[in-house]
């Protein structure tokens, strides 16, 4: 597991900066920079503090017109380089059930494409979580109150959205069929831990990691330690999820699974 975790950490850092500039270009095509350039500074400010601004100013004035400014090559090398971690994922998830690895051209070319596919699921729930936040802002001075309420709908909300993500993760990285109910109960147990483990990162970077020398490093450092973390988080739930459907009924023998009639 900490070897998996290692490597999903460093594959999650690779594909960063890639994947955020597809999203935030996706984005960018419905939204103004400055309320994307808010929403990346509320995504990474509680882990990277005042590295956060500056992750969110160089991707958003990275893209000043959007995708189109990239052409068709810089947009390919974008999702080659986004998609270098899901891809990573279905290969540790593979490990994870004790599957064969998937191989071949045809297969490298789909889980390409399903990758990519993620991506764009990423950049769909961002635009929907900027109009919910948009429609907050445009309703707040006529409905008193409504700030506070939303405070607590926005924590309600990021722990639905991660929930929603892990539920994904547990049935699709797989190369088996995985069956919603232990992966429904692994993602219940692993979105809150997933939370408490951003908080906890985000304590121990501000109060300890601060005067540390390994800070010179920045936001890199940061980042690679908050991947981790949740990387080990997110395994946990791989092999939950594996256990709660092999106790249930829906495995027999290790590394091959079937959907219960």
């Amino acid at each position: 597991m900490l070897r998996l975790g290692a490597a999903l950490a460093y594959y999650g850092l690779t594909a960063l900066v890639p994947t955020l500039t597809l999203v935030a270009g996706i984005i960018a095509i419905v939204v103004d920079a400055e309320r994307l350039r808010d929403f990346l500074r509320g995504v990474f400010g509680p882990v990277l503090g005042a590295e956060a601004d500056r992750l969110a100013d160089a991707v958003v004035e990275a893209l000043p017109s959007g995708l189109g400014a990239l052409g068709p090559l810089g947009v390919a090398a974008l999702a080659l380089g986004g998609t270098v971690f899901v891809v990573a994922l279905m290969d540790v998830a593979d490990e994870i059930w004790e599957l064969p690895p998937r191989g071949g051209p045809l297969g490298a070319l789909r889980r390409r494409f399903a990758a990519f596919g993620g991506i764009l699921g990423l950049a769909v729930g961002l635009l929907v979580l900027l109009a919910l936040g948009a429609f907050v802002d445009l309703v707040a001075p006529v409905v008193p109150g409504i700030g506070s309420l939303t405070g607590v709908a926005g924590r309600l909300g990021a722990l639905a959205a991660v929930a929603t993500v892990l539920v994904a993760v547990y049935l699709l990285a797989p190369s088996v069929p995985v069956p919603p109910r232990p992966a429904v109960v692994a993602a219940a147990v692993a979105a809150p831990m997933a939370v408490l483990g951003t908080l906890g990162v985000g304590v121990y970077l501000d109060r300890v990691a601060a005067t540390s020398a390994a800070t010179v490093a920045g936001a890199a450092f940061l980042l690679l330690v908050w991947f981790y973390v949740e990387a080990q988080i997110l395994l946990a739930g791989l092999v939950l999820s594996r256990t709660l459907a092999e106790r249930w009924g829906t495995s027999k023998e290790p590394g091959t699974t079937s959907r219960v009639p």
